[in-house]
């Protein structure tokens, strides 16, 4: 959803809350530590990262919590890492810039 638009922490936290609601009971949906895995495509910039830490909190509050993977672009203090727990770059090319991960983890389904 952020790759196509802006949406509002509100909108991402009613759009997380349907999904984990949804098929989260499936025992098919991936967890990390024991919190729902998100991958978040296009969520470059400070105002991403802002909406995105806003609507993590406000799902955390009501018992939802989240392993936000997100698409940074070029990460920054502001961007990176808070609210992601773990983050990458998408580039063309190669170099470090062309894929590669800021942080690196092993993903199991629980």
């Amino acid at each position: 959803m952020e790759a196509y638009s802006d949406p509002t922490p509100q909108r991402i936290y009613d759009d997380i809350k349907y999904v984990v609601d949804t098929y989260g009971p499936t025992r098919n949906y991936a967890k990390i530590d024991g919190k729902w895995l998100v991958l978040v495509y296009g969520s470059g910039g400070e105002e991403a990262a802002s909406r995105w830490r806003d609507a993590k909190t406000m799902l955390a509050a009501d018992g939802y919590n989240l392993y936000l993977n997100g698409n940074v672009g070029e990460a920054s203090p502001k961007t990176a890492p808070d609210p992601w727990d773990i983050s990458w770059v998408l580039g063309l090319g190669r170099g470090p810039s062309s894929g590669a991960l800021v942080e690196r983890v092993h993903i199991s389904v629980e």
